[in-house]
């Protein structure tokens, strides 16, 4: 009675712990399924008919090739799966493309195992497949949006490489316009230096020589005259250098200005005098 008892037991555990294998086989998202060695689909649970549009009244006792593409079959699937669970005992996570009852092609990854009789020989395999199509979909996707990255950084590096250039030209012409402007400014130097020492002694002496021709007390009222004109255009021409001696002392910050008053009608009458060339 006791042994009776410890079987009949026993057998309940093994049904109990079949049942809870079976719910969580049947419970699973994946597709699960088995096949015998010749390839024809044995069982089939829920998530497989989710994934592939067909029952389990449609489907079971069919060859694994209605799940196949034809361009696949032509490449030796199913049967090289198979022949790879029987050779090696299992085949894990094998990525290839099936389809569903509406031929709609979806991408799955494929794990299948060897199953056994009590003796220890095969006698067909079972297989998880997993539906990777959203998921490759979204890679794609991502690739696609890194691949549309890739051109705008490319496209973006050669527009800051064209302005790296442009801005290069442009500090090049700077460069040359402030060596072409170092040079104006050596050359006003020279101008100036010019001015300060080769106008003004001249023009020194001149005044001299004018103002003891104007002493000179036997001239002809005519001859004083011009002489007067010379003094005077001499002395212009010595305020104009004065001027230009002036500006560079402006542009150095060196210019004190004396402020006087200044005899404007004068001025004006010196002025009418020299345009019409008389005293």
């Amino acid at each position: 009675v006791t042994e009776v008892r410890d079987r009949d037991r026993h057998e309940q555990q093994m049904r109990e712990r079949e049942q809870y294998l079976a719910s969580i086989t049947t419970a699973s998202s994946d597709a699960i399924m088995s096949v015998d060695t010749c390839g024809c689909i044995q069982s089939w649970n829920q998530g497989a008919q989710t994934i592939f549009g067909w029952t389990a009244d449609e489907i079971l006792g069919q060859s694994m090739d209605v799940l196949v593409p034809a361009e696949r079959q032509a490449r030796g699937e199913p049967a090289n799966i198979l022949v790879t669970v029987a050779k090696r005992g299992a085949i894990s996570h094998y990525e290839t493309e099936w389809m569903r009852k509406d031929s709609r092609h979806l991408v799955v990854d494929v794990t299948s195992n060897v199953l056994t009789d009590a003796t220890g020989q095969m006698v067909g395999s079972g297989t998880i497949i997993r539906d990777m199509t959203a998921r490759k979909r979204a890679e794609e996707q991502v690739r696609e949006l890194n691949r549309e990255l890739e051109k705008r950084v490319d496209k973006r590096t050669r527009q800051l490489h064209i302005a790296l250039q442009q801005l290069q030209g442009r500090a090049d012409e700077l460069e040359r316009a402030n060596e072409e402007l170092t040079e104006l400014d050596h050359l006003k130097s020279e101008f100036v230096s010019m001015v300060s020492h080769e106008l003004r002694a001249p023009l020194t002496n001149i005044n001299g020589s004018v103002e003891l021709l104007v002493s000179d007390t036997g001239l002809e009222p005519g001859q004083r005259a011009m002489l007067h004109i010379i003094r005077e255009q001499t002395q212009r021409l010595t305020r104009l250098v004065q001027g230009i001696l002036n500006v560079s002392r402006i542009e150095a910050g060196r210019l004190t200005l004396h402020q006087e008053p200044l005899d404007v009608s004068y001025v004006l009458t010196r002025v009418a005098k020299n345009t019409r060339g008389a005293p």
